[in-house]
C-alpha cells in the first residue's frame, strides 16, 4: 500500500528515507495536562541520539503512532508554528491563553525543536502548505492509510 502512495508522491519517499536513516520511531502519547486544547498530544520521538519529545496540536486527528510520516509533518508544522518567533505568536497561532502551563509547552517545544535541528537537521519539505490546509494530494494519502 505504502510503495502506491510513493510511486504516486515520489516526494514522501524522501521523507521516509530520511526517517529510516535516523531511525526514527514515534509513539502518540497524551497533551499535557491543564494545557486547555484537547487536540494537543504529545510525540515521543525515538532516534540514534535518543529520545525527544514535542507536543503538537492535532486538529484533524493525524497523530497515529503507525503513521510515522505524517507524525513527521506535524512535527514539522510546530516547528514552522516555533519560528514565528514569539511565545504570544506561537500561543496566538495555537488558540492558547498566555498560561504558565502554554509557556512551559512552548519553552519544551523550542528546545525539542532545536535539538531535532541540531542532532537530525531539517525534515525534508515534502508537502505544500495549502495541501496541508485543503487536505489535497500526499498529505490526503498519508491521512486516508491511517483510517
Amino acid at each position: 500500500m505504502m510503495e502506491a502512495v510513493f510511486e504516486r508522491y515520489p516526494k514522501l519517499r524522501i521523507l521516509s528515507q530520511w526517517a529510516a536513516e535516523h531511525s526514527i520511531s514515534l509513539t502518540v502519547l497524551p497533551g499535557p495536562e491543564h494545557c486547555g486544547e484537547p487536540d494537543a498530544k504529545t510525540l515521543r520521538i525515538l532516534a540514534q541520539h535518543g529520545e525527544m519529545r514535542l507536543t503538537v496540536f492535532d486538529e484533524y486527528g493525524d497523530a497515529r503512532s503507525e503513521n510515522t510520516l505524517l507524525c513527521l509533518l506535524l512535527i514539522q508544522n510546530e516547528i514552522a508554528e516555533l519560528e514565528l518567533g514569539s511565545y504570544k505568536a506561537w500561543a496566538r497561532a495555537h488558540g492558547l491563553d498566555e498560561t504558565p502551563v502554554s509557556r512551559q509547552i512552548y519553552e519544551i517545544n523550542r528546545a525539542t525543536a532545536e535539538q531535532i535541528m541540531r542532532d537530525l537537521g531539517a525534515i525534508p519539505e515534502v508537502i505544500s502548505a495549502l495541501d496541508w490546509q485543503l487536505n489535497a494530494g500526499a498529505v490526503q494519502a498519508l491521512r486516508q492509510l491511517g483510517r
